[in-house]
């Protein structure tokens, strides 16, 4: 796993009125449960954006947390969006469907602007279960996603059930 994190950064920014994260490397699942924080915890801006002009390429689950992120912060910012979306990352939200669950607009940015790294959380059980949520909602927006990723969330549930049933027995 440590060579997945070492090809995944985040950072952000701000500009204007604008909360900017942007994905260097691969959008992966190790991403999911830090955006998910990220945004979250910040709020008194009007946008939220997450830039993918550095992003090489994107897992599932990380296309799934986009589709969750999309709808956990529609009432929170007036503008929730993805950016800069290459023409591999598109077609790869494309075949996920995940093109029509989020809105892409590039955005005018001042270049000189200061980037912070953000520390990716990697946390195996939270890690788990944002895995899970992002492949149920992949599974639910189209009959495709439902036949590819059934195998993944039938395997998950098993594991939950035996995990719960080891928690019990201690």
């Amino acid at each position: 796993m440590a060579s997945t994190s070492s090809q995944s950064k985040l950072e952000y920014t701000t500009y204007n009125d604008f909360l900017i994260m942007r994905v260097v490397g691969y959008g992966n699942m190790l991403c999911g449960e830090t955006i998910e924080s990220f945004f979250a915890q910040s709020a008194n801006y009007a946008a939220a954006v997450i830039d993918l002009s550095q992003c090489i390429g994107m897992d599932s689950t990380f296309m799934g947390k986009l589709v969750l992120l999309n709808e956990e912060n529609q009432d929170k910012y007036k503008c929730f969006y993805i950016s800069y979306v290459s023409e591999k990352n598109r077609k790869a939200l494309e075949d996920n469907g995940v093109i029509n669950y989020v809105k892409i607009h590039d955005i005018e940015m001042n270049s000189n602007l200061t980037w912070s790294q953000i520390q990716i959380i990697d946390n195996p059980e939270k890690r788990l279960r944002v895995m899970v949520e992002a492949h149920r909602r992949l599974a639910e927006i189209s009959e495709r996603n439902r036949e590819v990723y059934a195998p993944f969330l039938k395997s998950t549930k098993e594991m939950y059930i035996d995990n719960d049933k080891d928690k019990q027995n201690k």
